[in-house]
C-alpha cells in the first residue's frame, strides 16, 4: 500500500516510456498469477475444511499437494503475484524510499515463503520436500 500511495501521481504519466511498460508487464503478471493460482488450487488441492490452520483462507486448505499449473515450475504463485505486484508498483517511479519498499516486500515475502514450506512439510512430508527439490519459490527457472 505504500509503495501505491507513494507512486499513485505517476500511475498514468508518460504511459509508453520503459519504465511505464516494464511496470504494466509487471502488473498483468501479477494478476494472471494470482488468478492461475486461485483456480488450480480449486480444481486440484482438494480443500477440506477439517485443516485446522485458522490463518488458511477456505481454497488454501487443500488435503492434496498441488503441482498443476504454475505449481509445477513454481511454489508460490500468489506470493509471486505479490512480488510483481510490488515490483510493477515500483517501475511506476522508480525511487530511494520505493526501492526500500520494494526490498523491504520482497524479504518479507522470502519469509512468509518460508514459514508457509516448513508447514507444507509438516502437512504433505517427503512429497513436499521432493516437490521442493524440483521448483522454484517465486519465478520459473530462476528465483
Amino acid at each position: 500500500m505504500g509503495l501505491f500511495l507513494l507512486n499513485v501521481e505517476k500511475w498514468f504519466v508518460d504511459p509508453f516510456s520503459p519504465r511505464q511498460l516494464i511496470s504494466w508487464f509487471f502488473l498483468v503478471v501479477s494478476g494472471f498469477l494470482v488468478l492461475h493460482a486461485v483456480y488450480i488450487l480449486r480444481k486440484y488441492g482438494r480443500p477440506v475444511e477439517k485443516r485446522g490452520d485458522e490463518s488458511l483462507i477456505a481454497f488454501e486448505k487443500t488435503s492434496r499437494l498441488v503441482t498443476q499449473g504454475l505449481y509445477g515450475t513454481i511454489r508460490h504463485p500468489m506470493y509471486s503475484s505479490l512480488l510483481f505486484l510490488a515490483w510493477g508498483i515500483f517501475c511506476k517511479q522508480p525511487g530511494w524510499l520505493g526501492g526500500l519498499l520494494a526490498v523491504a516486500t520482497t524479504g518479507l515475502l522470502i519469509a512468509t515463503a518460508r514459514a508457509d514450506e516448513a508447514e507444507c512439510v509438516r502437512y504433505f512430508g517427503v512429497s513436499y520436500v521432493e516437490y521442493k527439490k524440483r521448483t522454484k519459490m517465486f519465478i520459473p527457472r530462476v528465483f
